[in-house]
């Protein structure tokens, strides 16, 4: 059974669970008043309007999302469709206040009004050329306190025996992105993120592993609209794939871990 296989079985009716949301999961998302039903699938594309409201972890916002926007755009062309790119954290704070509608946030699924589709791997990546010597602290580069990441990375790392110093602050994403590619240290992000020139460096380095991070949707109680909901099933296919497509990136270790 491959990484990803074991993600979409595990659970897979259980709106919170660790599974990749799969083809039994429409059921579970029915139940929590999560899917549209059949009467707005007997709508025609032309029929949905409306304004959705979404918002995303960085994670997403520039490189499996942008396609899948485009293709709800093209699908329902009536629907107005505003897009916040965030932290998670400050993504579910923007829901909770009724800011936004629908938010895809990475570590964020035990909320009552959000659902788990997904599990990543958490990965420790560096530029293929960044080299580390053993001599001095880990270099991370990492965003600003508080993060999740962040404190898990420290955790593990202290538990672990390693010495660490924060090399780079950002607020942004891409600016920690830069700063690997830069080769000024080591980040930790889930594999969605991988780019050609970065690569895995957990066996590489020894550092310890960092298990499973959820990758969940968070719904505005009052925004279960025709045309949010059809961003809700569109998201829940997608990412199902998307998950599938990263198992390739994911080293063997890290899977049997997981």
């Amino acid at each position: 059974m491959t990484f990803a296989q074991s993600r979409i079985s595990a659970c897979a009716n259980c709106p919170n669970s660790a599974g990749v949301l799969g083809a039994n999961r429409a059921p579970a998302l029915a139940s929590c008043g999560w899917t549209s039903g059949s009467r707005m699938m007997r709508m025609r594309s032309s029929d949905l309007s409306g304004l959705v409201r979404f918002g995303t972890s960085q994670d997403f916002g520039d490189s499996w999302l942008p396609p899948l926007l485009a293709q709800f755009r093209r699908r329902y062309p009536a629907v107005g469709l505003e897009v916040s790119i965030d932290r998670s954290s400050q993504l579910v704070q923007e829901v909770e206040h009724g800011n936004l509608d629908l938010v895809l946030t990475l570590g964020m699924g035990e909320r009552a009004n959000s659902v788990s589709v997904g599990q990543l791997p958490l990965v420790w990546i560096a530029h293929r050329d960044f080299q580390w010597d053993r001599s001095v602290p880990l270099p991370l580069a990492v965003f600003p306190v508080p993060c999740r990441f962040r404190a898990k990375a420290n955790a593990e790392l202290d538990a672990a025996g390693i010495p660490w110093s924060v090399a780079l602050t950002s607020t942004s994403l891409y600016g920690i992105w830069a700063a690997v590619r830069a080769k000024l240290g080591v980040t930790l992000r889930t594999v969605q993120g991988l780019s050609p020139e970065l690569e895995i460096v957990d066996g590489k380095f020894g550092l310890p592993l960092l298990g499973m991070v959820d990758v969940s949707l968070t719904l505005n109680g009052n925004a279960r609209t025709p045309a949010v909901l059809s961003l809700v099933e569109l998201l829940r296919d997608s990412l199902r794939q998307r998950v599938i497509e990263l198992d390739g990136v994911v080293p063997q270790e890290l899977a049997a871990a997981a």
